[in-house]
């Protein structure tokens, strides 16, 4: 995935923001299926997180949520990864064992 602007380098080891993951749902058949990729890039107060969301072919920022650490914790639907670098080298080793949504349109 190329780097953009906003990348957050570095994030603090005590620290989400900064920290890239990819979302999943899961099939009828059991398995994960990739919905969103994206980077946390704020800590809100109350567990709250602000994520940024990518667009599959540039990797560019699309849009922004808000997520609570609570969704985020379950390791079945949420993979963080200390940075982008890292959640790109996980996709190119197991995106054969993930399906993939098609890109939603906003």
């Amino acid at each position: 995935m190329a780097s953009y602007p906003g990348n957050i380098p570095n994030p603090k080891r005590n620290s989400l923001v900064g920290r890239a993951f990819h979302t999943f749902t899961e099939t009828e058949h059991n398995k994960h299926r990739l919905q969103y990729q994206g980077q946390i890039t704020d800590q809100l107060p109350d567990g709250y997180y602000v994520v940024e969301f990518f667009d599959w072919l540039t990797g560019y920022p699309t849009w922004s949520g808000i997520v609570h650490i609570s969704d985020m914790a379950d390791t079945r639907k949420w993979h963080i990864y200390d940075d982008i670098e890292h959640m790109a080298t996980a996709y190119k080793i197991h995106h054969r064992n993930w399906e993939r949504d098609e890109p939603v349109s906003e």
